[in-house]
């Protein structure tokens, strides 16, 4: 089950609106390079997305994400996992399909 979707973004309002997406399947979080503006983090509470700068190297945690609310399975959220699952799993067997060692015999 997906526990949090982690957006990262060069501009905050583009990455409030794709984490906004997954409101209905899990927490959000967005990740950018800068503290953002006040305004940028009274909308992301308003939305309940987190909020994490790297300004300082390494993510700082601005605002918690809300959990997700009155959460039912239904026929969008099995099929977001399923996509999900689906993306996960070819970047693992792509990493796993990689020849190991340093070249050709």
């Amino acid at each position: 089950t997906p526990l949090m979707a982690v957006v990262t973004a060069r501009e905050w309002r583009s990455g409030l609106a794709r984490a906004s997406r997954f409101a209905p399947y899990c927490r959000r979080i967005v990740v950018g390079p800068a503290v953002p503006e006040d305004e940028t983090l009274a909308t992301a509470v308003r939305l309940g997305i987190g909020v994490a700068s790297m300004a300082r190297g390494s993510a700082e945690v601005l605002v918690e994400p809300e959990p997700v609310r009155d959460w039912q399975p239904t026929t969008a959220w099995w099929r977001f996992c399923e996509v999900l699952y689906g993306h996960v799993g070819t970047r693992r067997r792509g990493v796993a399909d990689r020849p190991q060692g340093g070249g050709e015999s």
